[in-house]
């Protein structure tokens, strides 16, 4: 993801200046959602063309600079989980509940109906899908956004200002506070990918949230990419929400290898002394 200078904008009377950011990251698990990783992951099969199960969530962050505000609420963001580098094969799992809340418990192993989906903020938003704009990428949003983030027209399928985005919000101050500082987990997803069919061979597919699919803020013409994070105005009790722009998100890439068994690797070999023998 490009990066984006931290613009920002307040909503109430107030005109602190503040040099803080918002940070998203994709994080990846092949185990069912046990243990998660950012950055890059690997794992192998001993079967070509096998299924690989992963579990995405995309997380957000405040970022502080000295003397910015103590948000303890996301007050709104809208963004569109991405995933390139599929094949026709490659399929989301279905199943997962995008209109609701959901609290994700993968201790019994990966459930569609309970375990995917959005994760945090109010209890209602549109509905959210997985959208193939090509065989080779997938992004989650809602079903106006056939296209891919950033782009389209005005009208039917127009996926410009990321507005389509999935909501996550807590618009009000008796939502319980959270601690922006840390990562939060806003939306869970999942793919079947296929591994290869060559030996030793792999493939590589990427997860992100890219800043196309995160929601303009602001006021045209000066409008840009960003959440909106919040505090309480302890002089009037009110909910202050501050429009803040982006960093660079923190992308995951899921490797998978097909690599032979080692019974099978030996077996190979043995086979190529046997020929040589006969050579011989």
């Amino acid at each position: 993801m490009k990066k984006i200078v931290a613009l920002l904008s307040v909503a109430a009377a107030t005109a602190t200046a503040f040099g803080g950011v918002t940070q998203f990251t994709t994080e990846i698990s092949t185990d069912g959602g046990l243990t998660w990783s950012s950055g890059a992951a690997s794992v192998s099969t001993t079967t070509a063309g096998s299924t690989v199960r992963v579990i995405a969530r995309s997380m957000i962050k405040f970022v502080p600079a000295a003397g910015d505000p103590a948000f303890d609420k996301l007050t709104s963001s809208r963004h569109q989980p991405q995933v390139t580098n599929l094949v026709t094969a490659d399929a989301v799992v279905t199943g997962f509940n995008a209109t609701g809340k959901v609290n994700p418990n993968f201790a019994d192993g990966l459930n569609a109906g309970t375990d995917l989906g959005r994760a945090f903020g109010a209890t209602t938003v549109s509905s959210v899908i997985a959208h193939r704009p090509s065989s080779s990428s997938a992004h989650f949003a809602e079903a106006a956004a056939t296209n891919a983030p950033g782009t389209g027209t005005a009208g039917t399928n127009n996926n410009q200002t990321g507005a389509a985005g999935i909501n996550c919000a807590q618009n009000i101050l008796s939502q319980p506070s959270v601690n922006v500082l840390n990562n939060i987990a806003l939306f869970y997803y999942a793919f079947d990918l296929v591994a290869p069919s060559t030996l030793n061979s792999s493939r590589t597919v990427n997860f992100d949230v890219p800043t196309a699919g995160v929601g303009l803020r602001g006021t045209a013409p000066n409008q840009f990419r960003g959440v909106a994070w919040g505090y309480n105005n302890p002089d009037t009790g009110s909910l202050v929400t501050v429009n803040v722009g982006l960093t660079d998100s923190i992308s995951s890439a899921l490797t998978i290898s097909y690599v032979p068994a080692p019974g099978a690797a030996a077996l190979l070999g043995l086979g190529g002394l046997v020929a040589g023998r006969r050579r011989r």
